[in-house]
């Protein structure tokens, strides 16, 4: 019995064994898609540089007009100042004015009081009003008031 010999490796392989593709050209190489990439990229970066160029604007403008020299009673007295616009909350229930009022006062308070310890009266006074309106009491959130206003007027 013989035995087949095995394939010539020199010899081509049988053309059934690979599929013949068609040529279709050399890869496509449309300059549109390029452009299309490289657009938003350079907008991107120029907004950016626009952003950066107005915040470090408004930061020249804030150290220039000397915001640090600022009256350290202001903050207190604005705080005073909304608490005597605010309407009594026991004939008036707390809209969303009187309540932005009150929000405003108690920050204001809180930040004169790191200046001046005078208006931790105020500030506690506020904060528990605003936590009485909070719980829909406004019988207690108008004493506080009454109480707060009461200190504006000493200091």
């Amino acid at each position: 019995m013989s035995r087949p010999e095995p394939p010539s490796p020199f010899e081509p392989p049988p053309p059934t064994a690979f599929p013949v593709l068609p040529l279709t050209g050399p890869p496509s190489t449309d300059l549109a898609e390029p452009r299309r990439i490289r657009l938003p990229l350079i907008t991107g970066v120029a907004g950016l540089a626009a952003g950066a160029l107005v915040v470090g604007m408004l930061w020249l403008g804030t150290a220039l007009t000397g915001a640090t020299d600022r009256d350290t009673g202001a903050d207190g007295h604005m705080a005073c100042d909304l608490l005597h616009q605010l309407p009594p909350l026991t004939e008036h229930p707390a809209d969303g004015t009187s309540t932005a009022r009150l929000q405003a006062a108690a920050t204001l308070a809180a930040v004169a009081t790191q200046d001046n310890p005078g208006y931790q009266p105020i500030t506690t006074h506020l904060a528990t009003a605003r936590q009485a309106l909070q719980h829909a009491d406004p019988t207690t959130a108008e004493a506080e008031l009454t109480a707060a206003r009461r200190v504006c007027d000493q200091l």
